[in-house]
């Protein structure tokens, strides 16, 4: 954060193998990374990530840096379609903060989601790739999706997770919250006004679209449809005092 220092490695390296220089007034606050894909039969698998930057504080100067990993999703190795370098950037944001990768599920070709916080902005950004001859590009914004106030991270429910059934969280009172008793097995848990179930994972590859949203200033999380924006019916879920949601890997 403070030195505005991406560094990459690969798994099992426990070291570093290289460091990219953001700037001095990048302050990044999130890294999320895609899975390793192949973009068609015929092309080589590829890897994005992106990164959020605060900037100086001031609004619009924030911005977010693309990352594309190298030959076979790894870093140390080059070529021109798999630099294994930062790739491109989008200014322009107030306050860009938590990163989501909601690739491949979104319909629209987003690869990413971002909670904007500035004081101009109380978003969630859509991000997709810049149009490019070897997929090495850099970030294009897809939707906008007003949120509440200051909006710090996003989370989406895992692949392995069906997405209406098992685990939910809802307010307790809204339509179609199942309110079930504590006998139910497993049990609930209520807090601050709302109900959240445990989910059974069952490994069926159907990715929730619904996105998470910690609007740290509103004291809630809002629940939207990532490809529309529409509020769930559990949305917003009230809880005071609010600082983070996350959600375990999709991979």
């Amino acid at each position: 954060f403070t030195d505005g220092v991406l560094t990459t490695t690969n798994l099992g390296t426990g070291q570093a193998i290289k460091q990219f220089a953001l700037g001095s007034n990048a302050f990044p606050n999130d890294i999320s990374v895609s899975a390793c894909f192949q973009p068609s039969p015929v092309e080589p698998v590829l890897m994005y990530a992106a990164i959020s930057e605060g900037g100086p504080g001031i609004p619009g100067e924030g911005k977010v840096t693309y990352y594309t990993a190298g030959p076979g999703c790894s870093t140390g190795l080059s070529n021109n379609a798999r630099p294994d370098s930062l790739t491109g950037e989008l200014g322009g944001f107030d306050a860009p903060a938590g990163l989501d990768e909601i690739f491949p599920f979104s319909p629209t070709g987003a690869f990413f989601a971002l909670a904007e916080s500035g004081s101009t902005k109380n978003q969630l950004v859509t991000l997709g790739m810049a149009p490019s001859t070897t997929r090495a590009t850099g970030p294009r914004i897809i939707r906008e999706f007003k949120t509440g106030a200051n909006p710090v991270a996003v989370a989406h429910l895992a692949s392995w997770f069906a997405p209406n059934v098992g685990g939910s969280i809802c307010r307790l009172g809204a339509p179609l919250c199942p309110q079930k008793g504590i006998a139910f097995t497993p049990p609930p848990c209520w807090y601050y006004g709302t109900e959240q179930f445990p989910a059974t994972p069952d490994q069926s590859g159907d990715p929730s679209i619904d996105l998470y949203v910690c609007a740290r200033g509103a004291g809630r999380v809002d629940v939207l449809d990532s490809t529309t924006g529409t509020p769930a019916v559990s949305s917003p879920i009230s809880i005071p005092g609010v600082r983070f949601v996350a959600a375990p890997g999709s991979q």
